[in-house]
């Protein structure tokens, strides 16, 4: 992809290509996947296939396989072979430690974070940014307004590269590198000057933990559990922040 806009095509494969992707992956690593399999390439036929689903409590888990001599009929189902060779892995994620994990395990976003937190991966966000991209999660799926919301495919630019054929931007929203999915949270409280300067954590904090963190501190029970609540808040705790107010 070097020298060239487009770094990444990804779209959906459709649910007829599960009876395929089930044939030609271990059967160890079969799960009831609850979003649509997505199919991601690059330059010189890069090919992998990202699937995802849900534990039992709720939580995205997301597998990662590279592809090769990957074709689908007109019907929607595939046919393709496993790839072992890591330098044809089109989001230049995968190693020898992770084939396990990620391909026939599984990680959910927080782990694969703490794994690759401290490795130079040139698409940190790429297999959960490009399922919440592409797909919708089954609560909502059914929802009219929210699946007009879903493109047909994502194109992802390369670096230096921006998608704007009207405007003079420099860059794309929604990127999947470590620069543009890792941001700095400000949390201010009133009547307070304790929190002026800049705090790290070695724990793993997603954006959907501010909302979790806020009912936690409220004692506000949702109608729909937020298992992700528990490590943010743990997180403000030992920043001594859960007493600012929120």
């Amino acid at each position: 992809t070097r020298n060239r806009p487009v770094g990444l095509f990804a779209a959906r494969l459709g649910r007829n290509a599960i009876p395929g992707i089930k044939k030609n992956i271990p059967s160890s690593s079969h799960r009831p996947w609850s979003r649509d399999p997505l199919i991601v390439q690059s330059h010189q036929d890069k090919t992998g296939i990202i699937l995802s689903s849900r534990n039992q409590y709720g939580v995205d888990i997301f597998q990662y396989f590279i592809v090769k001599n990957f074709t689908q009929s007109t019907n929607g189902t595939v046919s393709f072979d496993l790839e072992n060779n890591y330098s044809h892995d089109p989001l230049g994620i995968m190693r020898g430690s992770l084939s396990n994990s990620l391909g026939l395990q599984g990680l959910d976003e927080r782990a694969w974070f703490k794994i690759n937190q401290k490795h130079k991966v040139s698409n940190l966000a790429a297999p959960m940014g490009i399922v919440r991209a592409l797909t919708l999660s089954e609560t909502i799926s059914s929802h009219p307004d929210r699946k007009a919301e879903i493109p047909d495919f994502v194109l992802y630019s390369n670096t230096g590269f921006a998608f704007h054929s009207s405007a003079a931007h420099q860059s794309d929203h929604g990127g999947l590198s470590a620069r543009e999915s890792e941001t700095t949270l400000r949390i201010s409280g009133l009547g307070t000057e304790e929190w002026n300067s800049f705090h790290s954590s070695d724990e793993v904090v997603l954006t959907k933990d501010i909302a979790a963190t806020v009912y936690s501190h409220h004692n506000i029970r949702p109608k729909n559990s937020l298992p992700s609540s528990i490590s943010f808040t743990k997180i403000l705790q030992n920043l001594r922040i859960i007493d600012t107010k929120l």
